[in-house]
This record gives structure tokens, C-alpha cells and sequence, in this order.
């Protein structure tokens, strides 16, 4: 079993190198738990107490180190990129006020609410592009 204190330290290192945002195999490294069960017990635990906030199966965020909201939107819905006009924003290389981080991802979306989705404050927006149109 891991010391709180090393856990945290693995945490706040691994967070600063992925934006705060951990796979299910990210936090089977850090916490050292290689079978299934006792890692999502250590996971449900540190929900729990606060430390971990769960996005979407296999897709937890940092709430004590806080967390890159443009990295996690990349990661809730794969392959998909960040929208020019919201990282041009996100660099205050423009001032349009942009309310929402908006994603363009060749996954199609079934129903219209699926396009969106909300994580604390912060609100996710994905829009369908062609398979041809997506390159970077």
C-alpha cells in the first residue's frame, strides 16, 4: 500500500505531464495495482475522499492538482481535436469570449445531446468532420 504522500506526489507528477486527466491503465501504474478489482476499490476510494472525479468510464480528472479541461475534452471523445477559434482563445491570440470548448471528431453522434457535455463549469461541444478533413 502506497503512502498518501506518495501517491499525491505521483499524482501532481503524472498530472502535470497528461493535464490532469488519467486512463484507468494511468492510475493502475500509479497506485501499483495490477488486478482489476483492487484497482477500481483504490479508484472508488479516492473519489471518495475527493482527490479523483470520474468523467466517463476509464476517464478520470484531478481535483486537488486541478486539470486541463482542453486535454480531457481531447480525451472524453477520441479521435478528436481542439477547434481553432477555442485554442486561438485559450492562447488570448484572440478575444472572441469563447463560452465553450468546441471539438471536431469523426466519430458520428447519434442524437444532437450527445454532442455536448458538461464537466463542472465547463461545457464540451463536438461537431462530425469528415474522415478526409481530419489531419494534424
Amino acid at each position: 500500500m502506497l503512502s498518501i504522500a506518495t501517491l499525491m506526489e505521483r499524482l501532481r507528477t503524472l498530472g502535470a505531464a497528461n493535464g490532469g486527466a488519467y486512463s484507468t491503465s494511468d492510475l493502475a501504474v500509479v497506485l501499483e495495482q495490477s488486478h482489476p478489482s483492487a484497482l477500481m476499490k483504490s479508484v472508488r476510494r479516492l473519489i471518495r475522499e475527493g482527490v479523483l472525479q470520474r468523467v466517463r468510464r476509464g476517464l478520470y480528472v484531478d481535483r486537488l492538482h486541478g486539470y486541463r479541461p482542453e486535454i480531457v475534452g481531447r480525451r472524453w471523445l477520441a479521435p478528436s481535436y481542439l477547434s481553432t477559434e477555442t485554442a486561438l482563445d485559450r492562447h488570448q491570440l484572440c478575444d472572441t469570449g469563447i463560452s465553450a470548448y468546441t471539438y471536431v471528431t469523426t466519430r458520428l453522434l447519434s442524437r444532437r445531446e450527445a454532442a455536448k457535455r458538461i464537466l463542472e463549469d465547463r461545457q464540451f461541444i463536438y461537431r462530425h468532420l469528415a474522415l478526409h478533413l481530419f489531419f494534424g
